[in-house]
């Protein structure tokens, strides 16, 4: 939902402030949460799940990578380019497909 909120918002204001989906332990407690579904499907149906899984985190890390505003050597904070935003915006949506199938297998 998170992803799906942040997508919006991006594609309404290629500017606007993500910064709030970074989160120490993110990857952390997306890997916590999915392997709870991977352990709960027997090994074929897991190994499956596991690869959604590192879909997700893959996609994931990309975003957090590009969120925050880019700065100069100074300091100052620039605004993101539009290959920085199509980036998020990718990283975004296959953060969202992966999720949904991962969802399929509830």
């Amino acid at each position: 939902k998170q992803a799906e909120e942040a997508l919006e918002k991006l594609q309404k204001d290629p500017q606007a402030d993500l910064s709030y989906m970074i989160t120490p332990m993110g990857v952390g407690d997306l890997r916590l949460a999915t392997n709870t579904i991977n352990n709960l499907m027997d090994d074929k149906t897991a190994a499956a799940t596991q690869r959604w899984q590192r879909l997700m985190i893959q996609a994931k890390v990309q975003f957090e990578d590009d969120i925050p505003f880019p700065t100069s050597r100074k300091g100052e904070v620039k605004p993101r380019g539009e290959k920085r935003n199509a980036r998020i915006i990718e990283a975004l949506e296959e953060y969202i497909k992966d999720s949904k199938e991962l969802m399929k297998f509830l």
